[in-house]
């Protein structure tokens, strides 16, 4: 007899956590938070990087309904507006958001909101 209620209870936890599984199905949505990690590109010349080339925070934002926008960062702000299907490639060098340094916490975030779903890459 305990051994099926062993049974039992295994099968009812091993069940419940099937149950219980979040994860993040779709990258549609209407507000994301990005960052950019730690990238040991320097932006003077070195011997990697003999010409001090600039390193660029690129996004790209799709939609897959029309909508109006805003990106944040740094206490900026810059809108677009899209219709379906098409694409607002976003590039900033200056200010600087991508991380330059291990273990240093800035404030390098870049918060986007929409009226309608897009997806960010």
């Amino acid at each position: 007899m305990r051994v099926i209620y062993r049974a039992l209870l295994l099968f009812l936890v091993v069940f419940a956590s099937s149950l219980s599984g979040y994860a993040q199905l779709s990258t549609i949505g209407k507000e994301f938070w990005v960052g950019f990690m730690e990238n040991n590109r320097n932006l003077t010349p070195t011997v990697q990087n003999p010409n001090g080339l600039i390193d660029y925070a690129v996004l790209l934002i799709t939609a897959t309904e029309d909508t109006r926008g805003v990106i944040e960062y740094l206490g900026q702000s810059r809108p677009f507006e899209l219709k379906v299907g098409e694409q607002f490639p976003f590039r900033l060098s200056s200010p600087d958001l991508l991380h330059r340094r291990s273990g240093v916490t800035e404030n390098l975030g870049i918060h986007i909101t929409s009226s309608g779903k897009i997806a960010v890459h």
